[in-house]
């Protein structure tokens, strides 16, 4: 038996990158964007941020209500770590392609090299309209990644004790 899961997959992680630039505005910080693709493939995950929202706030009880998925991940560090050596490889290919640039510590989508088809593909895509992937596009992305109150720290996802 054939078990697929997109974690692995470069062509899914094309699209979860080029889906992410494009809802935010074309731009999104290198840093950032680690997290955003990993709770994008994982949004069950999000209940696990240390602190964050605040325990009464809308989100945080939105976020609670997301259903837990068959999948256990028994180390997400572990998974996280794995993930970036495959957007690594990805970022490499759409920086070859033109797709995307980096400047100043942002990569920055290239619309216009982006084909039609695969624009219509993401305004069609229901995860997109859903209440984890607004989250995860427009609310993580304003979170400090470094330091004691960063998404290091938050998520245990990388080592913060280190950082400027």
């Amino acid at each position: 038996m054939i078990i697929y899961h997109p974690f692995k997959d470069a062509n899914h992680c094309s699209y979860r990158i080029i889906s992410l630039l494009y809802k935010n505005k074309n731009k999104i910080n290198d840093d950032v964007i680690k997290f955003m693709d990993f709770y994008y493939l994982f949004p069950q995950q999000l209940k696990n941020i240390l602190g964050w929202p605040r325990s009464n706030s809308k989100t945080a009880k939105k976020i609670k209500l997301i259903e837990t998925s068959y999948e256990f991940i028994e180390n997400p560090r572990r998974v996280f770590f794995e993930l970036n050596v495959i957007r690594k490889n990805t970022l490499a290919h759409l920086f070859s392609k033109g797709i995307i640039s980096f400047s100043e510590d942002f990569l920055i989508l290239h619309e216009n090299k982006i084909p039609q088809s695969l624009i219509n593909t993401l305004k069609n895509d229901t995860f997109r309209t859903s209440f984890e992937f607004s989250v995860i596009s427009d609310e993580l992305s304003k979170l400090p990644v470094k330091g004691k109150n960063g998404l290091k720290a938050k998520t245990n996802l990388m080592e913060y004790r280190y950082d400027e």
